[in-house]
């Protein structure tokens, strides 16, 4: 959840909007000025959410009952049902393991995917890229020299979106450290 604002909107799982008020009231699609039973889970889920926000905490969306905390780059996934924990590193954590835990792990990576620093490439820079497989119709990736320009990298034979790209070494300018 993201309440950067007392007016940000909430969507809970239902698909309603929970639309807290510049008063401090809350409205509820579909609430007519009282909670129903829908509505009421919806405003419990809000709660909930803007509390896991207080406490720098990430609720799994697929299991409610499993939070996650980020510890350095780690993601400690607390199952507050039962109070267990277990803390799991981005590049070993797998999406095809059947443990709760893990998947909580894997679904927090997906939402929160790692900025790389190729996406910081400012206009002009000269970077060596290896553009992902799919874009190289198969074939094993290959490291091309690419200069960013216009929000793309360049060279003489394409251009590719930094999204595009699984690694990349910028190479002008040095690096001043």
């Amino acid at each position: 959840m993201d309440m950067q604002e007392k007016t940000a909107q909430f969507r809970a799982r239902s698909g309603r909007l929970v639309k807290p008020q510049e008063d401090g009231s809350v409205r509820f699609d579909h609430g007519h000025g009282y909670l129903s039973r829908e509505t009421a889970m919806d405003a419990e889920e809000y709660f909930q959410a803007k509390r896991d926000e207080e406490l720098g905490r990430w609720r799994s969306r697929v299991h409610p009952n499993y939070v996650v905390y980020l510890i350095g780059y780690d993601a400690l996934v607390v199952g507050e049902h039962v109070g267990l924990s277990e803390r799991f590193a981005r590049d070993v954590v797998d999406d095809a393991e059947n443990r709760v835990p893990a998947q909580v792990a894997f679904e927090y990576f997906e939402a929160h995917p790692e900025r790389k620093p190729w996406e910081d490439a400012k206009e002009g820079e000269v970077w060596i890229i290896t553009p992902s497989r799919s874009l190289t119709m198969g074939d094993e990736p290959s490291e091309y020299p690419a200069i960013f320009q216009a929000d793309r990298f360049r060279d003489h034979g394409g251009s590719w979106d930094a999204h595009d790209i699984i690694a990349a070494r910028r190479i002008w300018p040095e690096d001043a450290s």
